[in-house]
């Protein structure tokens, strides 16, 4: 199956227990952004990707990687 970016974000940003609002603040963008990655209408700027996948606790291949496995819960 195929996991859109903004998914993969949410599913992982919900297993650490972790809100937009904090995901916002530890990515140094506001909430509407986290929100607008999450529901596909912007991405992360290429720059930032590195810092995402350090606060979602995955390796920039596990974020991108075409077989994306949701987190154990």
């Amino acid at each position: 199956m195929d996991f859109p970016l903004g998914e993969r974000i949410k599913v992982l940003r919900t297993s650490l227990s972790m809100s937009q609002r904090e995901l916002a603040t530890q990515m140094g963008v506001t909430p509407q952004a986290a929100s607008k990655w999450e529901h596909c209408v912007s991405c992360p700027d290429i720059m930032s990707l590195y810092k995402l996948s350090r606060v979602l606790q995955v390796s920039l291949d596990d974020l991108f990687a075409p077989e994306f496995a949701y987190p154990m819960e």
